[in-house]
């Protein structure tokens, strides 16, 4: 009976398939570390429950030196400033953050014609005993905010008999009579018509006088007398016992007040954050840590090539792998 020979075989395991698998986990952390990275610098976003319908009618934006960005709106009221935008925003890649707001009164002017009527009444129609009685002036306020003062127009002044009353009174007219051959009554008209009207003699209304041409001796410069007759009549007049008067009082009324109001918001550059890697990149990196950097890095490649290639060399000279073969030996041995 032929009895297997046991034989230690020391083969090697080779390391070329680990090199890749530790490729693809040293990948795997840098982009974790850079998914973290860019996690921790992403600003957060701010929501904005304000809700503006105004549209910036001009808008002002920096020069390539620098500055803020200013957006002019014009609202109505008071209560549209507090809703004007003010979120963050971007201008050539950099971000602007809400910094003040001004705000001006729009103002406005108007003026328009006023007349009003003023009514009294007067014991007389002379205009200007009327106007003497009146204001010279007149404030007048309307419901939508008009003011001014109004002054008489004399020329619209009209009157008008608010009632009558009626009087008796006497006229009288003279009559004169010449060359009268006696002083008696029989010579003298009793009545006499003038414009129509009748007007009686009156008693005692008759003055006689000697004419200067008489002479007692002379029968043909008998005397001669003359009368003096006055007449009289009665009648009614009607009269006004007073009066309504009307007149304009004009003039021009100013309104001036606030329309709206023009609102500047300012936005001013944000703050950027300091990072360890500024003096590296960016507009403040230092030409010397630059050089340094890339010194470091071939240093840092340099030594994590060396390292990996004395670990797989090591590995190929250190790691076998023992195995039993049994054999039989030749029967003719």
């Amino acid at each position: 009976m032929r009895l297997p020979i046991p034989r230690i075989v020391k083969t090697r395991k080779h390391m070329k398939h680990r090199i890749p698998g530790l490729l693809l986990a040293g990948l795997m952390m840098c982009s974790m570390i850079n998914a973290v990275t860019a996690a921790a610098e992403m600003p957060a976003t701010e929501s904005s429950a304000s809700v503006s319908t105004a549209y910036a009618i001009n808008i002002q934006y920096p020069s390539e030196e620098g500055g803020i960005i200013a957006k002019v709106y014009e609202v109505k009221t008071e209560g549209e400033i507090g809703l004007l935008p003010r979120e963050d925003m971007t201008y050539q890649g950099r971000v602007y953050q809400y910094q003040d707001i001004s705000v001006e009164g729009i103002p406005f002017h108007d003026e328009k014609p006023c007349t009003e009527v003023v009514t009294g009444t007067s014991s007389t129609k002379d205009a200007d005993t009327i106007l003497a009685t009146l204001e010279p002036q007149r404030e007048v306020t309307t419901e939508d905010g008009y003011t001014g003062m109004l002054t008489p127009d004399k020329d619209s002044l009209k009157t008008e008999a608010n009632g009558y009353g009626s009087s008796t009174k006497t006229k009288s007219v003279t009559r004169t009579y010449t060359g009268l051959a006696d002083q008696d009554l029989i010579y003298i008209p009793k009545s006499v018509t003038e414009d129509g009207a009748v007007y009686t003699l009156i008693n005692g209304g008759v003055t006689w006088s000697t004419s200067s041409n008489s002479n007692p001796y002379d029968p043909d410069l008998a005397p001669r007398y003359n009368a003096t007759a006055v007449y009289s009549r009665n009648y009614t007049t009607s009269y006004a016992t007073g009066y309504d008067y009307e007149i304009q009082y004009t003039g021009t009324l100013v309104k001036d007040g606030i329309q709206g109001y023009r609102c500047t918001v300012i936005f001013a550059p944000a703050a950027e954050e300091d990072h360890w890697y500024d003096v590296f990149v960016g507009e403040e990196a230092s030409p010397i840590a630059i050089v340094l950097a890339i010194i470091l890095g071939l240093l840092l490649i340099a030594g994590i090539v060396l390292a990996i290639y004395y670990l797989v060399k090591r590995n190929k000279d250190d790691e076998q792998v023992e195995t039993t073969e049994e054999y039989y030996p030749d029967d003719s041995v």
